[in-house]
């Protein structure tokens, strides 16, 4: 132990008389490993950390399955039957997304709420801060009691111990505070508000309305497959059962996770791979640097070994060295990684779930920790075994010059190849996301963006008693808005289009026979008011709008978009034709075709448009609205005016007809499409990121060992020059050298990139992960770098004075 301080203490005076070495390696070491540290804390937070639930392993979603395939919604009696008579669950939960507008002391609130099951908590496994969750029985009928999140009860409540047991106004409807639910919860979304979900209430229960999520909790040692297997059983009995409404119907179980982290995993998974590739460049960076330092103190090592150190001492104080280098740099790159994750955090990127679980504790410290103590034996281990294995008499004889001669000159312009190739592959890598992001902006998405606004609120139904009020107190709202100067159009819909909701079912045509159970032919609907088409800029191609006059005790329309026609009337004329939702039994609601509309990117602008229908939502029966009355309807307001100079007066127009009506969610259109990129974005400006770290390491690996050559052949260029070589040969000669391992680096690098790049294809639109001219746009990027770097010590060659450089030995 006293000789291993002794060797960190000489490291620490060795470093200190070396400034320049030490604050390049420091530096290049904060870098690397600073980004690594950066997104393990993300992908230790998002996907390794534990989910905040009793055995969630034990947890999966579970879901039906309908039209081949397609995974939606359950039906509140489909799930009642799966509770009584699976075998695989300890419990089974389920849940329904709403928005409740909180009213009392300050201004109204809208709410992120949830109906929930009272198995709800108790699957979940997590206990509630104070009180209690539902009781059973309690989420059948109207439910009056509620469970506040803990940051609800913090911000509005200000943590009052004697919550419990105060009334809530919800949207005019009185509850009851119970419990109060942790933060760790965090499921579903960012809800604040649990609710009993009160099946049997309106259309709650019926067979054939699918709008519930479903999770459960498998029994002690049941397996995913095992309750797959009676999850399918279950789903034959049921469609034997009721065959009209389930035949074709099958049940997927999932493990719980996937709905928490699933769709992110590909790209942090991405996002750690590429981060590797940085901490590669940057070892292999310092590594030519501790070659090259190593090369300077052959002499030193040579007295040192005279005086009786042995080749074990050498190499342990080459190791000390370096991992004495790699531990600061390591700590360096700990500060690099705490403000890179509260830069990310603050930045509130959209698409990431579980961000309240982000952060640089424990784990990612150990993570760091070894990270610096893998660099730093990386970084020692050939110096080391150059000092054990060194000659000291060569060097008294002048003839250690260089760490290993020759073959020391080889194996550090292989670490300059080896960066080379792995910046190019993150250079292509993060051109494919530019592509992709620039080619999903160009996307049309059915709409007109510009000049509109958008906000959200919950109709309150315990103050707007039955659909005709609901309905009546929207189209006043509508009606106030349309009054704002300079407003030209205004509607409403149940969802807004780019992944805010969908609605669909299957679609019978008037005159066809009925498809065969299983068979189906799925569309979304839009259930629209007042001018939602023209609010939205959503063009018509031939026939007519819905107007106001589309109301009830009228024959029943609807407008149906491109992607309907091809779908069900491929080379006619839809317009007259009659559609019904479901069965075309004697109950069928015909609606006759009276326009056709553009396609609208509904689920996002990197999935094709979908067959869509608008229907009059006066045109609705009451037990049909009731589905939806529990959402937030959205509307949008088209003006001439500067988008956010409406924003006030939306406010006052909405007040104007309830002064207790929250408005949420008021923005300008254009969001929806920048939202529905931000995916993509995040991982563009990510691995940009890396990859211009990546060029910037490899362009100073380059000029390192370039810069190191021009130095050792100093004499070499002198006597070239004093025999009469010209000076551009001379810098032929070093910039051929150069060019020569950056064309190496770039072919190898080049054939990565066509193999890795594969990798992308999940986080890709609009551009083939082989794209020819993305991938030499990052050749030529790299090769411009290159020449650069190569450049100046080329230049530097031909200044070699022969008189001085014959006079250096």
């Amino acid at each position: 132990m006293t000789g291993l301080w002794q060797d960190v203490r000489y490291a620490l005076r060795s470093l200190a008389k070396a400034p320049g070495f030490t604050s390049v390696t420091l530096f290049t070491l904060a870098l690397g490993i600073g980004a690594n540290s950066a997104i393990f804390s993300v992908v230790n937070g998002v996907l390794l950390r534990p989910l905040p639930y009793l055995e969630p392993d034990r947890l999966v979603l579970i879901r039906e399955t309908y039209g081949g395939g397609e995974q939606g919604s359950v039906s509140g009696a489909n799930m009642l039957d799966w509770q009584t008579r699976a075998h695989s669950f300890q419990s089974v939960a389920a849940w329904r997304g709403i928005a409740v507008t909180l009213l009392g002391k300050g201004e109204p609130e809208e709410m992120p709420a949830a109906l929930v099951s009272s198995d709800f908590f108790r699957t979940l496994g997590v206990p509630l801060l104070m009180g209690r969750g539902l009781l059973p029985g309690e989420d059948h009928g109207q439910g009056t009691v509620a469970i506040i999140g803990e940051s609800l009860w913090r911000s509005r409540f200000g943590a009052d111990p004697d919550i419990l047991g105060r009334v809530l106004n919800l949207s005019g409807t009185p509850y009851t505070v119970v419990g109060v639910a942790p933060n760790a919860l965090d499921y579903p979304g960012r809800t604040q508000l649990f609710l009993p979900l009160g099946f049997g209430v309106g259309r709650a229960n019926n067979r054939d309305s699918h709008s519930y999520d479903v999770f459960a909790r498998l029994k002690p040692g049941v397996t995913l497959a095992a309750a797959q297997l009676d999850m399918s059983a279950i789903a034959r009995g049921l469609a034997t059962e009721y065959p009209e409404t389930n035949t074709g119907r099958d049940a997927v179980v999932l493990p719980f996770a996937d709905e928490m982290v699933g769709s992110i995993r590909p790209a942090l998974y991405l996002l750690l791979g590429a981060v590797a590739f940085v901490l590669l460049i940057a070892c292999a960076n310092v590594a030519n640097l501790f070659l090259a330092r190593a090369s300077g103190r052959t002499r030193e090592l040579a007295v040192r070994a005279a005086l009786g150190a042995g080749r074990r001492r050498l190499m342990q104080q080459a190791m000390a060295e370096a991992v004495v280098l790699s531990l600061l740099g390591g700590a360096l790159g700990m500060l690099v990684a705490t403000w890179s994750v509260d830069a990310l955090l603050a930045l509130h990127p959209r698409g990431i779930p579980r961000l309240s679980s982000i952060s640089v504790d424990g784990r990612v410290l150990a993570f760091t920790l070894l990270v610096s103590l893998a660099v730093g034996a990386l970084f020692g281990l050939v110096p080391a075994l150059g000092a054990a294995h060194h000659d000291p008499a060569e060097s008294f004889r002048g003839e250690g010059r260089g760490t290993s001669g020759r073959q020391g000159s080889r194996f550090r312009s292989g670490l300059v190849v080896t960066q080379i190739a792995l910046a190019l592959v993150l250079l292509a890598g993060a051109a494919l996301l530019i592509v992709t992001v620039r080619r999903l902006a160009g996307v049309d998405p059915g709409f007109q963006p510009e000049h509109a606004a958008a906000f959200q609120f919950n109709v309150p139904s315990a103050k707007y008693d039955g659909a005709d009020a609901q309905r009546g107190f929207v189209s006043r709202v509508l009606a106030q808005l349309g009054a704002i100067p300079g407003v030209s159009h205004v509607g409403a819909v149940y969802f807004l289009p780019l992944g805010n909701g969908n609605t669909n079912g299957d679609v019978s045509v008037e005159g066809e026979p009925p498809a065969a159970p299983g068979k189906e032919r799925y569309a979304g609907y839009r259930i629209v008011m007042g001018d939602y088409l023209e609010s939205m800029g959503i063009a018509l191609r031939r026939g007519r709008a819905l107007l106001p006059t589309d109301a009830g005790g009228q024959p029943l329309v609807a407008v149906v978009n491109e992607a309907f026609v091809r779908a069900f009337f491929p080379g006619q004329n839809p317009l007259g034709k009659r559609v019904t939702f479901g069965t075309p039994d004697s109950t069928a609601e015909w609606r006759e075709i009276v326009g056709v509309v553009g396609d609208v990117h509904h689920g996002g602008l990197a999935e094709p448009a979908a067959p869509e229908l608008y229907v009059p939502a006066n045109q609705l029966s009451a037990d049909f609205w009731t589905v939806f009355v529990p959402l937030p309807i959205s509307f949008v307001v088209r003006s001439s005016l500067p988008t956010t100079a409406l924003f006030p007066a939306i406010k006052a127009a909405v007040h104007e007809v309830d002064p207790e009506q929250a408005v949420s969610q008021l923005r300008p259109v254009s969001e929806l499409v920048s939202d529905s990129v931000a995916r993509y974005r995040f991982s563009m400006l990510l691995l940009t990121v890396f990859g211009a770290l990546a060029l910037i390491i490899a362009a100073v690996g380059v000029y390192g060992v370039m810069a190191y050559a021009v130095s050792q052949r100093t004499r070499e260029l002198g006597i070239r020059l004093a025999l009469g070589a010209s000076r551009s040969s001379v810098q032929y000669l070093v910039l051929g050298r150069g060019l020569g391992m950056a064309a190496l680096g770039i072919g190898i690098g080049l054939a990565g990139a066509l193999a890795l790049t594969r990798l992308l294809v999940s986080q890709l639109f609009g551009v083939s992960p082989t794209d020819p001219a993305v991938l030499a746009a990052a050749v030529g990027t790299l090769a411009a770098v290159s020449v650069i770097a190569c450049f100046i010590p080329a230049f530097r060659a031909t200044r070699v004075d022969p008189v001085i450089a014959l006079r250096s030995e």
